[in-house]
Formats: C-alpha cells, structure tokens, sequence
C-alpha cells in the first residue's frame, strides 16, 4: 500500500508539466557564419546523435529523442551570435514487481551529457567557419 501511495505521491507532483530547461548551447559562432549554415550543422549534429527533428526555421530547430527511459525534447535557437536551448524530459521509472508493477512519469531535464555531446558536436563543426571582418 505504500508503494501505491508513494507512486501516486511522484505521479501527482513529479509529471504534471515537463521541466523546462535553457541555457547557452555554444557562446560563439564565427560572424562569418550564415545563419542557414548554422541550422545546417545543428541539425546534422542532432541527427548524428539519433535525435527526429519536428521542425527548422531560418534561425530555429526542434528536436525529439526517445532513448531507454527518457524521453526529450531539444528547440534551438541561433540568436546574437550565439546559440541558446530550451528542453524538457520524461522519465518513465517501473516500480514493483508483477502485477503491481507501474510505471510512473516524472518531468526531468534533458540529460547534461545530451547537452556537453551537442555542444562538443556543434563547437567542432563551427571551427572550421572562419571569422569575418569586422
């Protein structure tokens, strides 16, 4: 009976909305860098990383990821020279065993090592685009 309540206790305040998250994903990008070839290189980055990509704008791109326990949602946004994420999880966590096995979900954020893989991923991709003249 407590595991149910306990369940029912995380269920009602853990997944009622995802967390939502942001934060600067790359500081810098190379003035000399178009906006479109930024998108370009975020996109196959998240596409390197098994993200689905939902939607891309000029300046913008939206991605999903289903992966073990988590699932996560990734907008990025090229914006003042830099690029800035907003994201939000689901984490699916089984407790008990048989028939009173549930499954219960709780908002989370995207996993930190998500975010340092894209970082490094785009960092990478946008040092080889030389800096423009100011």
């Amino acid at each position: 009976m407590k595991t149910s309540y306990l369940a029912a206790l995380l269920y009602l305040f853990g997944a009622s909305a995802a967390l939502a998250e942001s934060g600067v994903l790359v500081d810098h990008v190379p003035t000399g860098a178009q906006p479109a070839i930024v998108i370009a290189i975020v996109k196959q980055a998240l596409l390197n990383r098994h993200w689905t990509i939902k939607a891309v704008d000029a300046t913008s791109i939206d991605a999903v990821i289903e992966h073990s326990n988590n699932d996560a949602r990734l907008r990025i946004t090229f914006s003042k020279w830099r690029l800035l994420y907003e994201g939000s999880s689901i984490q699916s966590i089984a407790t008990g065993n048989g028939p009173t096995r549930q499954i219960i979900r709780r908002a989370g954020i995207v996993p930190e090592r998500w975010i340092e893989y894209l970082r490094r991923d785009v960092s990478t991709a946008l040092a080889t685009i030389p800096e423009s003249p100011q």
